[in-house]
């Protein structure tokens, strides 16, 4: 609701659109009235003609009245910002139409403005020989002015009251909605829970299609940030594209701790080496003091500790870090879910145990023993969250030949673990 100052100095409210209503409705209801009454035996007629005449008017006040596009410039003092302002720069055809036709009628109004006086009596006898026998043209000639006037005030009033408002806010929707999923913190994968970036809705897809064939520098052109326009470039598959303006949106602004882990989940998706990837999520992780989110403190935990338990060396510095991202992860994780931190954390601790075990064979029983209490209280937890990882649980005590995903087939023989994850003892051969 638009407000106006008072004469004390105080605002009040003020309805603009109210008010237009207020004084359209009853005018054109009152020239209705006065035109059927005038000529009550033609009045569908005279009904049309009044409707005719609104209409060319109103259209006549809309094309007058739609907004220009233009790009906002930044002004001196203004704070500095990626690419630059925005204002009704989508397809914008209508408004070039509407220019071209508000200055071509402009032009020739005023050139044939002396032929008024003609053309006005003509039209009034017209439009008067079907109301009826001794209808007055006058009459029908104050029926084209009067609901042309009308038409034309109420078509430029809603146009800009009304259209106008309503095309920037759908035009800023859809340029914003691509802007406004990468800033969205990541998700949480419903198979294996480690984090991804989110899906994106119908209006940010439109943008995406949008700017398929443009670069980077066209994009910023149009208020695009590198982020967005990076995201887009995922979407669309084209990775090397989006992982050039992920840099170029960290050079732009290197503390900002949720365009590296959008970066990371992108060279993720792009296939990049997994060092990479951890180098991204550790320069966040040294950056999470500049935001207080929690959720993206929480995304940032969980990859760094997904990541580090698939390094391939599987050397304690790798586990080590996975347990330690693992347990601040769960000291407050947001709104993300936890079992599956507590299996990527039981299986820390089960490559921790295979380590030791390779180190000091004849400690097997010992290291089994002691690190398997802290893997089992944590796949616990998950399964008490969730039963269904249950299923997961029992690949990684008996993976098949050449997986990767063998974390837990060092706990394989503990009964302990057989019976969480369900596996039926196979009963002994009896023998004949």
């Amino acid at each position: 609701m638009k407000r106006f100052m008072l004469s004390n100095g105080e605002s009040g409210p003020l309805d603009y659109r109210k008010i237009t209503l207020l004084f359209v409705t009853p005018a054109l209801a009152l020239g209705a009235l006065a035109g059927t009454a005038a000529w009550w035996r033609h009045w569908p007629v005279a009904l049309l003609w009044m409707l005719a005449c609104f209409g060319l008017g109103y259209l006549l006040g809309f094309l007058f009245g739609i907004p220009s596009a233009s790009i906002l410039e930044p002004r001196p003092g203004d704070e500095p910002r990626t690419g630059r302002g925005y204002r009704l720069e989508i397809n914008n055809n209508l408004i070039k139409i509407s220019d071209w036709l508000t200055t071509m009628l402009v032009g020739v109004g005023l050139v044939e403005l002396h032929n008024l006086a003609d053309v006005l009596p003509r039209a009034g006898a017209f439009i008067a020989t079907g109301l009826g026998e001794g209808a007055s043209a006058s009459g029908a000639a104050a029926l084209i002015l009067y609901f042309g006037a009308l038409g034309f005030l109420s078509g430029y009033l809603s146009t800009r009251m009304f259209f106008g408002p309503a095309f920037r806010e759908f035009d800023e929707l859809t340029v914003g909605a691509l802007r406004q999923a990468a800033e969205q913190p990541a998700e949480q994968d419903e198979s294996s829970g480690r984090p991804e970036l989110p899906a994106l809705g119908r209006a940010a897809q439109a943008e995406v299609r949008q700017l398929r064939d443009l670069s980077l520098e066209q994009a910023e052109a149009r208020g695009v940030p590198p982020s967005a326009y990076a995201r887009a470039k995922l979407e669309l598959k084209d990775f090397p594209a989006a992982l050039d303006a992920y840099r170029q949106a960290i050079k732009a602004d290197p503390k900002d701790p949720r365009k590296r882990l959008e970066f990371a989940l992108a060279l993720e998706r792009a296939g990049q080496p997994r060092a990479e990837i951890l180098e991204q999520l550790e320069a966040a992780y040294a950056r999470l003091r500049s935001t207080p989110d929690p959720n993206l403190r929480a995304s940032i935990l969980f990859a760094l500790g997904y990541h580090w338990l698939y390094e391939t060396d599987r050397q304690p510095q790798s586990f080590e870090k996975a347990v330690a991202a693992g347990k601040q992860f769960l000291e407050n994780p947001g709104r993300f879910r936890t079992a599956p931190a507590h299996v990527n954390l039981a299986c820390a601790y089960g490559q921790k145990a295979a380590w030791r075990i390779r180190q000091n064979p004849e400690r097997r029983d010992e290291v089994v023993k002691e690190l398997g209490d802290e893997a089992l209280r944590h796949l616990e937890a998950a399964v008490a969250e969730d039963p269904r990882w249950r299923g997961r649980i029992r690949e990684l005590l008996a993976p098949p030949p050449d997986s990767i995903d063998d974390d837990l087939a060092v706990f394989a023989s503990d009964p302990r673990f057989r019976e969480l994850a369900g596996i039926e003892e196979t009963p002994p051969e009896s023998s004949q």
